[in-house]
């Protein structure tokens, strides 16, 4: 049975660096670990950060809170919920590499 990932990226005021982050989820490998959902918590950014993520191909989710509650609070509250094997927390600024979540999982 292939296991499942479940991505959270906590996002206040990032930019560019959120989309090239989910990008980078897209484009991943995914032969050996399919991505349940990936949950982009953003902490009242204003600056559009979160506008347009929709043609990703990813299952996205993306919850807007009315204010900054956190980086902990956002990462319990995307992972909430989660059936998935695996739970990965990202910081928008990182990326992964085309074998990232195939290597991780199989370890």
């Amino acid at each position: 049975m292939t296991p499942s990932v479940h991505i959270v990226v906590v996002n206040w005021n990032t930019g560019d660096y959120l989309r090239s982050c989910l990008s980078s989820i897209a484009s991943a490998d995914r032969d050996g670990a399919g991505i349940a959902r990936v949950t982009v918590v953003d902490n009242d950014s204003r600056d559009g950060s979160t506008d347009g993520l929709e043609d990703l191909r990813l299952p996205l989710q993306v919850v807007h809170n009315s204010h900054n509650v956190g980086f902990a609070a956002a990462c319990n509250q995307g992972a909430a919920g989660s059936t998935a094997d695996y739970l990965l927390f990202l910081n928008p600024d990182t990326r992964l590499f085309s074998d990232t979540l195939t290597l991780a999982t199989r370890f």
